[in-house]
């Protein structure tokens, strides 16, 4: 009787750790997707943080655009000082959860666009959304707010930014 209720114990067990990793693996996949990376992009803005604007994006699309990574981070690294020197500064910023799921002949266009321009693998790009972040910022003392549009595509299983408006 004993062993019995040992092996249901174990059966528990194993059922309660399994629906733990369960869990958090879609609590990961729910909030670790497409919003962490328009909330990074805008924190990497905000800070003028050029090499988190850079892991952004996926590696095929660096490579097929700059010769390397760190030309790409001198380049973010350049506009971000321009923004510096000219007193520019982001004071908040706001990730609009509410994003568009491209479909159809949108969903095509940026397809074509990853296969042709970036040598992404159609088969590999499995979802693409757009978020809407929106910036405060203070230029010289006049405060304004300023939207950009982020597409964001999943490929192999992980978000990247693909492009800003």
């Amino acid at each position: 009787m004993k062993k019995i209720n040992e092996k249901k114990l174990m059966i528990i067990i194993m059922f309660v750790v399994i629906l733990i990793v369960l869990l958090i693996f879609g609590i990961t996949m729910l909030f670790g997707g497409a919003e962490r990376v328009a909330t990074k992009y805008a924190k990497g803005m905000s800070n003028f943080d050029a090499n988190m604007i850079v892991s952004l994006y996926n590696d095929k699309m660096i490579e097929e655009s700059y010769e390397t990574k760190d030309e790409m981070v001198k380049e973010f690294d350049l506009m971000f000082k321009q923004m510096k020197d000219s007193y520019f500064q982001i004071l908040k910023y706001d990730v609009d959860s509410n994003y568009k799921l491209y479909e159809g002949n949108e969903l095509d266009y940026h397809i074509n666009a990853l296969v042709d321009y970036y040598k992404i693998d159609e088969k590999d790009i499995k979802e693409i959304r757009r978020y809407t972040v929106t910036f405060s910022c203070s230029d010289d003392g006049d405060i304004r707010e300023v939207e950009n549009k982020l597409n964001i595509a999943k490929i192999k299983n992980k978000w990247y930014l693909i492009s800003t408006e």
